[in-house]
């Protein structure tokens, strides 16, 4: 009997190439080598049970996050022949990226129970429905910042729920940065869709200009979001401070490399699903020095890619906005 339907996965691939040929080789050798590094290092520490444990509960979080949140569950359960099979063997693919090195250590029952997780999840039918709630909303956050409004109000529960637990578990050592880093994925998702160009127009005349002013507004929203969490953190945990703030500048980055990468493929009304597979891979390389150390060179990668797609997004911003 066959467990898999490859169509899912094939889609990806041809969104990965594509992510692949926009980076360019040099971008591309430079990505490749840091994650070979931090390979090997992770291979060595896999041996410690709280981060097989750790790595077992992320990765169940991170594909069911993506299951409650994906837009694409209708169409798949629609057009393809056999749907579930479809979304679990993408699970299947993306749980062995980012555990299957499980398999090479004491704890190889984590990855199984990772599998047998995926398929799980992969049954789940739950679509969020796009209401207008949380009207309050459009009065805390300005309406400039309608990536955050809209993301709020369209995944209002699991948002919600992912807030108020890493609150509850903001004394913890470590546990809060966890779950900061799974929201912050989270967010990635407001960014899919673009927004029509005379919202795009308005009260900008210069491309620099409006990516500078957007990267400020939303760095300011995710401070104000990290803020209580940090600060209970450091307060408990003062030995952590330093490692709160590198933290949170970290996120910052990579919350910057996402709106950069959002404008450098923008068109106007468009959709873009598979930017969060890339915004992920890079999500996963800012947490690794934070959980088994030695490999500090991976925190500078987002800022490394933000020069790189700050210029393409300006470039392509042109198109649409005066310079």
């Amino acid at each position: 009997m066959n467990f898999f339907d490859w169509t899912l996965f094939k889609i990806r691939l041809i969104q990965l190439k594509r992510e692949i040929k926009l980076l360019g080789i040099f971008h591309n050798i430079i990505i490749s080598v840091v994650l070979i590094l931090a390979l090997f290092q992770i291979i060595k520490l896999y041996q410690n049970y709280y981060l097989a444990l750790f790595t077992f509960i992320s990765t169940v979080a991170i594909i069911l996050l993506i299951q409650i949140s994906r837009k694409d569950k209708s169409f798949v359960y629609l057009h393809l022949t056999f749907p579930r099979k479809a979304i679990f063997t993408e699970y299947a693919v993306l749980s062995f990226l980012f555990s299957g090195y499980l398999l090479f250590s004491f704890y190889w029952y984590f990855f199984v129970l990772v599998i047998l997780c995926s398929a799980v999840i992969s049954g789940i039918k739950y679509v969020v429905k796009k209401k207008t709630k949380l009207g309050f909303l459009s009065k805390l956050i300005s309406p400039k910042n309608f990536e955050w409004i809209s993301g709020i109000r369209k995944y209002r529960y699991t948002f919600s729920i992912l807030y108020v637990v890493t609150l509850a578990v903001s004394p913890v050592i470590f546990l809060p940065i966890f779950c900061l880093w799974i929201l912050t994925i989270h967010i990635f998702s407001f960014y899919e869709e673009c927004e029509p160009q005379n919202i795009l127009f308005s009260g900008y005349t210069k491309p620099s200009h409006f990516l500078k002013k957007k990267v400020l507004r939303h760095s300011i929203l995710l401070f104000i979001l990290y803020l209580p969490v940090l600060l209970i953190n450091s307060i408990f945990n003062p030995n952590l401070i330093i490692f709160n703030l590198i933290f949170f500048i970290v996120q910052m980055t990579v919350l910057a490399l996402t709106i950069f990468f959002k404008y450098k493929i923008y068109v106007p009304r468009d959709t873009l699903p598979g930017n969060s597979i890339f915004l992920i891979v890079i999500q996963v390389c800012t947490i690794l020095p934070f959980i088994i150390g030695g490999i500090p060179f991976l925190l500078p990668l987002p800022l490394f890619l933000c020069f790189k797609y700050y210029f393409s997004a300006k470039e392509n911003l042109k198109l649409y906005l005066y310079d």
